[in-house]
């Protein structure tokens, strides 16, 4: 009796296992559609209405901390926007992220040490984490003129 019931819950664990693999990889598909877009929980939600909400941040956190997916800054209501990770991807960069179409773009290393430098000389900061700056993309710039 005892083997049949850790048998079901293998089982059980295992098919949850293959189940949150296959979420998971439908969430990576959607972030590798526009890999330079930031989404917060909420657009995933809405974006993967086939995916269940708790699943959905369960699999934020997982893919999170794989490295697959990282946390670039908030949008207007405070909420965190999440965007896949690319070989560029670093720990030490900003990002400048446009207000009209969510595109986001990687400020290269040495931009932003030289950023981060002018902040300390001029304010006394210093800045222990990735920025993200508002703004406007080339391709939103001409659309609005």
């Amino acid at each position: 009796m005892k083997s049949l019931l850790t048998n079901r819950k293998m089982r059980t664990i295992l098919i949850f296992c293959v189940v949150f693999d296959a979420f998971k990889e439908r969430c990576l598909r959607f972030f590798s559609m526009s890999p330079h877009s930031s989404y917060s929980l909420n657009d995933l939600i809405k974006e993967l209405p086939e995916l269940p909400k708790s699943s959905i941040y369960r699999i934020v956190d997982s893919l999170e901390s794989e490295k697959k997916i990282m946390k670039v800054g908030t949008n207007k209501t405070r909420s965190a926007l999440y965007q896949l990770c690319d070989e560029n991807s670093c720990p030490r960069h900003m990002h400048i992220r446009c207000i009209k179409c969510g595109k986001t773009e990687h400020l290269d290393e040495k931009t932003s040490l030289e950023i981060e430098k002018r902040i300390e000389e001029r304010v006394g900061y210093v800045v222990l984490f990735s920025t993200v700056f508002d703004g406007l993309c080339s391709e939103c710039k001409k659309k609005e003129r």
